[in-house]
């Protein structure tokens, strides 16, 4: 038995889990955690975290299709990103459900399979209809998608942090960012697939160059799009009917109500108040995006689908690799730091947007604009892994996805306020735009931007109203920073 011992300490060690939570457990569940990343019961975690990353590539695409194939209003194209995704603000209430209710006596893997049922089942419809449907169908429809997603994606967050808590201290929270790092790759594979067969004149702007670095004479339909993207769902899904629930025996089924007091203790704990302080004024405000953005990508530029996957793939390969070295070098490092670094460059390639505005030097590009919103895009995926690692340190047993989901939960929430501040400021500054040029008989108003050609936007001051209207954004944004990032955690370790 020692010997057995220490050769299972050998093989942990690698995979940094300490032998006293090992033999704690019991051998099987030794055997089990050693070879997490390998034994194929539980490659289904990963391949679900990559099914939630392609899925999550709907987002990137929605754009081209809300504006270009559908023929959407600006508002609404400019919010769509933002709309599909709006169940994720909603997993905490997913998570106190499957949390209370433990179906064929499984807490994760029923959840798992059915919210993948779902998922699989709307995308097929999409697959059906999506080439004849209204955009109102298709974009409630991609909702629904998101949140039969939300039903699978929950239970596999409190099944991460659940490993994650048998981890070794000084390694805890590998799992949960491996499966963040996967997931950041599948969203790439999604943005390969938008760039190289979603290229077709079909699904870019009216009257698009057919050109090898912009528009492609072939590329598939929005239907034919869903019905790829409902096999990839269905590959990925299998693996999930393998995965090995850690057992939930020692953790009793609580009613609604000890729910409820078991998750005010967790919420009287100051780390977990500051926590939610942090997220919450983070998402809201200093990651106050302008909507400028996506009209200038999409209204001016007209990034093509070829141009948007690379946008997609370059952005989630820089927030990998920035993952990647958050796990490796800044884990137990101090957090207030490594956020100030991120959003600090984010705000910083805001200041550039507004020579994109003037089209300084020619910048008024395409391909300038993917460069910019790539960097921009460091600071959502550090910090949504730095209040990951914290909640590893404070759920309680049997709450562990209430716990993740209360987290995330107010930081998806946070992201869609954002969205709703970022639009109901464009009205004070002059900055909603319209269309009037053209075929179009309508009439754009003094107080608007028209959007119609690059001509028509510099007529009625379009540079400089966009312009006003960033620095204020920014300007929140930089204060929001300075404020409440002291709300973070310096380190994982740290309760204050």
């Amino acid at each position: 038995m020692p010997y057995l011992h220490c050769v299972l300490e050998l093989l942990c060690k690698y995979q940094g889990f300490s032998l006293r939570v090992l033999l704690h457990y019991g051998d099987d569940l030794t055997l089990y955690v050693c070879y997490y990343r390998y034994r194929f019961h539980n490659i289904g975690l990963y391949c679900h975290y990559a099914g939630i990353g392609v899925a999550y590539g709907i987002a990137g695409i929605c754009l081209n299709f809300c504006f270009y194939f559908y023929d959407g209003s600006d508002n609404v194209c400019a919010n769509a990103p933002s709309l599909v995704i709006l169940p994720w603000g909603f997993k905490v209430f997913y998570a106190i459900a499957t949390d209370r209710f433990r179906p064929f006596n499984s807490r994760r893997r029923v959840y798992m399979k059915c919210g993948w049922a779902g998922a699989v089942g709307c995308t097929l419809i999409l697959a059906l209809i999506g080439d004849t449907c209204s955009g109102t169908t298709w974009l409630g429809l991609s909702i629904a998608t998101q949140a039969c997603l939300m039903l699978a994606d929950v239970p596999a967050d409190g099944y991460s942090v659940e490993l994650g808590q048998l981890e070794a201290e000084n390694e805890r929270g590998v799992i949960l960012s491996t499966g963040q790092f996967i997931r950041f790759l599948a969203t790439m594979f999604a943005g390969v697939i938008q760039a190289t067969m979603v290229n077709g004149e079909s699904t870019n702007a009216p009257g698009c160059d057919i050109s090898p670095l912009n528009c492609w004479s072939w590329g598939l339909t929005v239907g034919q799009y869903y019905r790829l993207l409902a096999l990839i769902f269905v590959v990925l899904a299998l693996p999930i009917f393998f995965i090995r629930e850690v057992s939930s025996d020692h953790i009793p089924i609580h009613s609604f109500a000890e729910h409820g007091r078991a998750l005010w203790e967790t919420l009287k704990n100051p780390t977990t108040l500051y926590l939610l302080i942090f997220v919450s004024t983070n998402g809201t405000l200093s990651q106050l995006t302008p909507i400028t953005y996506n009209y200038v990508q999409y209204t001016l530029v007209n990034l093509s689908n070829l141009q948007g996957g690379i946008q997609v793939v370059v952005t989630y390969l820089a927030v990998a690799m920035g993952v990647k070295l958050f796990q490796v070098f800044f884990l137990n490092k101090n957090w207030r730091t490594t956020l100030y670094l991120s959003v600090g460059l984010a705000q910083g390639m805001g200041i550039v947007w507004i020579l994109i505005y003037w089209d300084v030097a020619g910048l008024l590009d395409p391909w300038f604009t993917i460069f910019v919103t790539v960097n921009q895009a460091l600071a959502a995926g550090v910090s949504q892994v730095l209040f990951s690692m914290a909640v590893i340190e404070l759920a309680q047993p049997g709450q562990e996805a209430i716990t993740y989901e209360l987290i995330v939960s107010v930081a998806n929430a946070a992201l869609t306020v954002t969205v709703v501040i970022a639009t109901q400021l464009l009205m004070p500054f002059d900055s909603v735009t319209c269309r009037s040029g053209g075929d179009d008989d309508g009439t754009c108003a003094t107080n608007q931007v028209n959007v119609y050609s690059i001509d028509a936007y510099n007529d009625s001051d379009g540079p400089a109203r966009f312009t006003r209207y960033s620095l204020v954004c920014l300007g929140i944004s930089f204060v929001s920073l300075v404020v409440f990032t002291p709300f973070l955690p310096r380190t994982k370790v740290s309760r204050i």
